[in-house]
């Protein structure tokens, strides 16, 4: 982000904010009820927008502070095993940023048959790249050689899949 764009977004948001509170010091002391609640109203939008354009920085403070409570020692060596973003790009379409997060996820958890099985899945079925598939289903039998229950399941998907012609 340029200084331009993140000085133009607090330059507004404190506008916002700033006619927010005019606004609602103003809300208090006109006599008509119906105004006042305009002028309220106003203000509330005001203050909205003057927040979502601080977001991001309010996103950064509260992941940081949460960050230092839960990981006090600093970063991790590596990221959380999780597929739900893998999963929502695959549902969504995205099927190259679906691909990437399951390489992330191999590369830091090399011996997590699911992630084999997932990227394999979506190489056969959304890529239709059954030469890829076949390569990651090679690799992912060298790194679950040891567990014989993760390597039966890769094997059970890559024998229903391979069954299957590809569009």
């Amino acid at each position: 982000m340029t200084f331009l764009n993140i000085s133009s977004r607090y330059l507004g948001a404190m506008g916002f904010l700033g006619v927010s509170l005019w606004l609602f010091n103003k809300s208090a002391t006109v006599p008509e009820p119906e105004t006042g609640l305009g002028y309220g109203m106003l203000g509330m939008i005001g203050i909205i927008a003057g927040t979502a354009l601080l977001t991001p920085e309010i996103y950064t403070v509260i992941t940081r502070v949460v960050d230092g409570l839960y990981f006090p020692g600093g970063k991790l060596d590596k990221p959380i095993l999780s597929y739900k973003l893998p999963e929502f790009y695959r549902k969504e379409e995205r099927f190259e940023e679906s691909l990437e997060h399951y390489d992330i996820i191999l590369e830091h958890y090399p011996r997590e048959a699911r992630a084999w099985i997932g990227a394999i899945e979506l190489l056969i079925e959304d890529f239709g790249n059954r030469r890829q598939a076949e390569s990651y289903y090679q690799r992912g039998r060298r790194k679950l050689r040891r567990n014989r229950e993760a390597l039966d399941q890769l094997e059970r998907c890559w024998r229903s899949h391979s069954t299957k012609s590809v569009v």
